[in-house]
C-alpha cells in the first residue's frame, strides 16, 4: 500500500484493470477486500490516472477492518460491479444550478 498525498491506494496495473473491464477510462465501480477483510466487500471507485491504470484508494474503513496501513503489502480482491448505477449522489444545490443557468457554458459542460 503506498500513498498519494494524504490518500492511501493501491496501483492497478492497466493489464490488470482490462482484466476487470476492458477500455473503461473513467471511475470504475468495483468490490473489494483487503487481506480477505471485511467478510462483506467494500464498494469503491477507482480511479483513472491515464495508460489504462488506476489508484484503488483505501478509507480508514476498509483499513482499519483489514487492519492494514500504508507500506504494508496487502492482498486485494477486486471484482467489478455490475450492479451499480452511476449518478449524482447528491441533489444539486440551488445556489449552483442559479450559477449555472447564468453560464450557459458551464451548464453546457455540466450535463456531459
Amino acid at each position: 500500500m503506498k500513498i498519494h498525498g494524504v490518500n492511501p491506494y493501491v496501483l492497478v496495473s492497466a493489464t490488470r484493470a482490462s482484466q476487470l473491464k476492458p477500455n473503461w477510462r473513467k471511475p470504475m465501480p468495483v468490490l473489494i477486500r483487503i487481506d480477505g477483510k471485511p467478510e462483506e466487500p467494500s464498494h469503491i471507485n477507482m480511479m483513472p490516472i491515464g495508460e489504462g491504470s488506476f489508484r484503488l484508494y483505501l478509507n480508514g474503513v476498509i483499513r482499519k477492518a483489514s487492519g492494514t496501513g500504508v507500506g504494508d503489502r496487502v492482498e486485494v480482491e477486486v471484482r467489478f460491479d455490475a450492479k451499480y448505477r452511476s449518478g449524482r449522489a447528491h441533489p444539486m444545490p440551488a445556489w449552483f444550478r442559479t450559477a449555472l443557468k447564468k453560464n450557459p457554458a458551464a451548464s453546457k459542460n455540466w450535463e456531459r
